[in-house]
């Protein structure tokens, strides 16, 4: 372990040179985090991720770091096939460094932008899943469900840390185990003189 003047102490692992290692998946009541990038990774040239699914979630996300994508463009996500959506990556604050200067760079950001996109569960199926991206002009329409367009043509895009968030609602409570409910009585209670005791205290 590591330990900076300023930070967090960090594996050594991390700061002697080779890509950081991938984050293990983790499971918190009923949402499971799972890594698929343990690294950054070039997609223009049609990069398939993969899935092993034993049932098919109540929700799902996907969130990422891109790099490369013009401003003014969106990254398409297809699901087994099938276009899902598309994912826009947040504008940086426009003080930001990352961009570029120039009369052909107004539209260019250098630097790793985030992205999220919620998926929808209808697409996924209980076994192996694939996952794709291309990238695509805001101002295109594209029908859906036509099949990803050829990669390969565009600029270098890269994405990293892309992260598979699964939630598995917990299954609806039993009827049967409800707890019996109380009726209180509406008019006045008679007196009963069985269930009345006194006692007389005598004074000399």
């Amino acid at each position: 372990m590591v330990t900076p003047a300023v930070g967090a102490t960090q594996p050594a692992e991390r700061l002697n040179g080779p890509p950081n290692p991938t984050e293990p998946g983790a499971w918190e009541d009923q949402i499971v985090t799972v890594p698929l990038t343990d690294e950054a990774l070039r997609i223009e040239q049609g990069v398939e991720f993969s899935v092993d699914l034993d049932k098919v979630p109540g929700s799902a996300r996907l969130a990422l770091k891109e790099a490369g994508l013009p401003l003014g463009q969106h990254l398409v996500v297809w699901i087994n096939q099938q276009r899902a959506g598309t994912i826009t990556p947040t504008v940086p604050d426009l003080s930001d460094g990352g961009f570029l200067t120039g009369e052909n760079a107004s539209a260019s950001y250098a630097g790793w932008r985030d992205g999220s996109f919620y998926v929808p569960v209808s697409l996924l199926k209980a076994g192996v899943n694939t996952l794709l991206f291309s990238d695509e002009d805001d101002a295109t329409l594209t029908p859906g469900n036509a099949g990803p367009s050829d990669p390969g043509v565009g600029p270098p895009l890269a994405i990293k840390t892309l992260v598979f968030q699964l939630n598995y609602l917990p299954p609806p409570a039993n009827k049967g185990s409800l707890q019996p409910q109380l009726s209180m009585p509406t008019g006045p209670i008679p007196p009963t003189e069985s269930s009345s005791t006194s006692t007389e205290t005598n004074t000399p």
